[in-house]
């Protein structure tokens, strides 16, 4: 049986992704992840993946983890430009893997929406 790719510029997409992926994953391999109560700079993002993107959707997931890591901050002060620039940053992100490339990211999840 032959492997026929019917749709070469799909595939291409696919291999491009899965290059980030992986090379994301080599690039953040030295970042620990530590436990709940000494967090790793790789804890957060994964927890906040793993356990905010589904159940409250892309907008919630992506407000949170931009406050809280800008809260991380000493100069953190919530001021309407920065609110200005996370609301583009949030739209942009929506527009790109929600519209521009159809992922099945829901933009508000079951418990937004409930």
């Amino acid at each position: 049986m032959l492997l026929r790719i019917r749709s070469p510029k799909d595939f291409g997409a696919g291999l491009l992704y899965g290059g980030f992926g992986l090379t994301a994953i080599l690039m953040a391999w030295d970042f620990g992840m530590g436990s709940a109560s000494r967090m790793g700079p790789g804890y957060f993002p994964t927890a906040l993946g793993a356990l905010l993107l589904r159940p409250a959707g892309l907008v919630p997931a992506l407000v949170a983890l931009i406050l809280v890591g800008a809260s991380a901050s000493a100069r953190f002060r919530l001021e309407w430009r920065a609110s200005l620039l996370m609301l583009a940053l949030i739209a942009f992100c929506a527009l790109v893997f929600v519209k521009g490339l159809g992922l099945p990211l829901s933009l508000l999840g079951p418990w937004v929406t409930r």
